[in-house]
């Protein structure tokens, strides 16, 4: 399904109610008394699942890549390479526009833990990357898979159009940003699993359940985000977004 069949309806929308987490800047910087526990809570959840990238052990990832048939090898590969450039889409996403235009100081303290997380989370699939791929050029190309694999590039442009729009809405930017981070990484996630079922690549399976587990945190603080808009999308143009994302995931798949 092409882009263009995701319903504008905030370009026609005359409508819109300007949202309250966007004004009162005075309060940006005053975060007692807590206004907003559901968002806090989150950012406790979040803290509670602190790691960094120095805990995965890759020492035996390699041994098990190279009794991997060369299908199954292409087959991780493409997934580690998606993650390793959307996670920074992401990133980039919470430190431009959500940092910019929100000014609930909750929102930008779970928001912060949120992106430093996302800097582990690319950190590590570089890492996991470059513990199992040994050729120079194949490495170069996963780790800017942005760059030379058209339906990654497709994946990321779909995270990251909807934030660096002024034009469209938090609302739905949130709603964007839940379903790249459930249905967009859903299918990857499901795939390092594979590797966890069949006991190889331990680091890279250690790893990836860590980044499964701060991910699901991510989208319940997007989808508590959308909750507390004041201004919310017709069904119809949820179930736009949903279908536009599912097709270029059935596409990512069915390529890699």
């Amino acid at each position: 399904m092409a882009a263009a069949t995701v319903l504008p309806i905030w370009s026609v929308k005359t409508d819109w109610v300007v949202e309250p987490m966007t004004q009162d800047p005075d309060q940006e910087l005053c975060l007692y008394p807590i206004q907003q526990t559901d968002i806090m809570d989150n950012y406790e959840a979040q803290l509670e699942k602190h790691w960094t990238h120095h805990e995965i052990d890759h020492s035996k990832d390699r041994k098990d890549w190279e009794r991997m048939n060369t299908d199954e090898q292409n087959y991780i590969a493409k997934i580690l390479a998606f993650f390793a450039n959307s996670d920074n889409a992401v990133m980039k996403n919470i430190n431009t526009r959500y940092h910019r235009e929100i000014t609930w100081p909750e929102v930008h303290v779970a928001m912060t833990q949120q992106a430093a997380m996302e800097g582990v989370h690319v950190l590590s699939y570089n890492n996991m990357i470059d513990s199992v791929i040994t050729d120079r050029q194949d490495k170069m190309q996963l780790f800017h898979a942005v760059r030379y694999d058209p339906i990654i590039s497709e994946k990321i442009g779909w995270i990251t159009r909807w934030a660096s729009d002024p034009g469209t809405p938090l609302v739905v930017c949130f709603a964007a940003q839940c379903f790249a981070e459930g249905i967009g990484f859903s299918p990857s996630f499901a795939s390092m699993f594979w590797l966890r079922k069949n006991n190889r690549c331990p680091g890279i399976c250690f790893g990836n359940k860590k980044i499964v587990e701060d991910e699901s945190l991510h989208v319940k603080l997007f989808g508590t985000l959308y909750r507390k808009c004041v201004n919310k999308l017709p069904t119809s143009v949820v179930a736009d977004m949903c279908r536009e994302l599912v097709d270029i995931e059935h596409r990512f798949v069915d390529q890699a």
